[in-house]
């Protein structure tokens, strides 16, 4: 008679636990197969941070993954990596912080939904919004004079669900203006363009008539209409003034927010003074070429 394959009863090896909720809850329906392995991989790195304490001053246990570790393990573009990050945090299955300019970001991997009446499965970290959340203030007058300035890294990322916008649609519309396929198809660190787009994200979503940028109170629909019509020519203009500012800066959050805040309306300013410094010096050298 033929021996049974039975190599794997008695053998031990490492796996990774699929969430069956991914597959009969119907609000994951939508949900690419990619994204849930993702998400369980970070699900199950979570057990290795609490292992090794690694909680925040919260308490809240959180993981490191980066793009280039999910493009290992995904066996996966950077674009599709880039875009993997972004369905989960869309979904509210994870969340950001920022631990300074040049650090990756810490990911809080967040509760799914098991399907029962009760909501999201119990987490160890609390995301929930309380009703005693406070908007989020900015202040700033220069990189590394702020009256927040201190070497606290501190959490530039949107705490979701807690105001009258919907964050994942506002998301969804930012992602769409800003061309963000088209971006992580060139040479970008998709990482701080995240970064970004969450910054941008937090500010049409928080509350408050008022938010304080670059030393002056900017009315919040102000600030909220000049983002949502960001393009993707400003936010690479953004990226190549972050680029050509050395500083340290302490205060990211502020600094970020008024570069953002300022960008449409400097970009033109500073292409056009580049032209006519520029131009003189063209004409110039045609002028001794001859003609």
């Amino acid at each position: 008679m033929r021996e049974r394959n039975i190599w794997w009863e008695n053998r031990y090896f490492p796996f990774t636990k699929l969430p069956k909720a991914f597959w009969e809850n119907e609000r994951y329906r939508h949900l690419p197969t990619d994204a849930i392995m993702l998400y369980s991989l970070m699900l199950d790195r979570m057990g290795l941070s609490k292992a090794n304490g690694w909680r925040d001053e919260k308490g809240e246990v959180y993981v490191y993954y980066t793009l280039d570790e999910i493009q290992r393990k995904m066996r996966c573009s950077r674009s599709k990596a880039s875009k993997l990050k972004q369905i989960l945090l869309k979904e509210n299955l994870i969340r950001f912080e920022q631990q300074g300019k040049a650090d990756p970001h810490r990911i809080y991997v967040l509760p799914f939904f098991d399907g029962s009446e009760t909501g999201p499965m119990e987490s160890e970290n609390d995301t929930s919004c309380s009703s005693e959340t406070e908007p989020h203030e900015v202040h700033f007058s220069d990189p590394n004079d702020t009256e927040d300035n201190n070497t606290e890294k501190s959490n530039i990322y949107p705490s979701s669900g807690c105001d009258r916008y919907d964050s994942s649609v506002v998301r969804e519309i930012l992602m769409e203006n800003l061309e963000y396929d088209t971006l992580s198809e060139r040479d970008y660190d998709m990482d701080l363009i995240d970064n970004i787009i969450d910054i941008m994200v937090d500010a049409i979503c928080s509350s408050g008539s008022e938010m304080r940028i670059g030393g002056r109170d900017i009315p919040k629909d102000l600030v909220r209409s000049r983002f949502m019509k960001y393009s993707r020519s400003d936010l690479e203009y953004v990226l190549f003034c972050l680029k050509q500012n050395a500083a340290d800066i302490k205060n990211i959050r502020s600094y970020m927010l008024t570069v953002l805040y300022n960008a449409p309306a400097t970009r033109n300013l500073y292409y056009r003074q580049k032209v006519q410094h520029d131009w003189p010096s063209g004409i110039t050298a045609v002028q001794e070429g001859g003609m």
